[in-house]
């Protein structure tokens, strides 16, 4: 654990990836009804939030490989972590959200993490360190 109780993982998971409060609660939403497959509009609803909003979510949350997209009129969209160590970080975080929320929202909205892509736009090379 680090010094604000919120485990080292955790908190780079927060850092690298999170970027809202509702990113953070879609995905808790989802893990918590596993069994049940949500359209944009469902979880909309359910998270009094737009459809526009929840779309983007739903998507970056795809793309880190904790849900799957499932085809259909309308598609829906089900937590499916494609590894073990996923479902264990979203456990973990569920875990550090329920005793430490305001920690966990500070870490989504750290100054520190909004300079970070600027910073690294100024990072200097090595001598044979390429571009990614």
């Amino acid at each position: 654990m680090s010094g604000n109780g919120i485990p080292p993982p955790v908190m780079r998971f927060i850092y690298d990836h999170l970027h809202s409060v509702e990113q953070l609660e879609v995905l808790l939403f989802l893990r918590n009804r596993r069994e049940s497959a949500w359209s944009v509009q469902d979880v909309s609803d359910e998270m009094r939030s737009t459809p526009v909003s929840i779309a983007g979510r739903l998507a970056s949350l795809r793309s880190l490989g904790f849900l799957i997209k499932r085809e259909g009129t309308p598609p829906t969209y089900q937590y499916e972590p494609k590894t073990a160590e996923l479902d264990q970080i979203a456990q973990e975080l569920a875990d550090a959200y329920h005793v430490h929320r305001y920690k966990v929202i500070d870490l989504i909205f750290a100054p520190t993490k909004r300079a970070r892509p600027f910073a690294e736009a100024f990072r200097l090379k090595k001598d044979g360190e390429d571009d990614e």
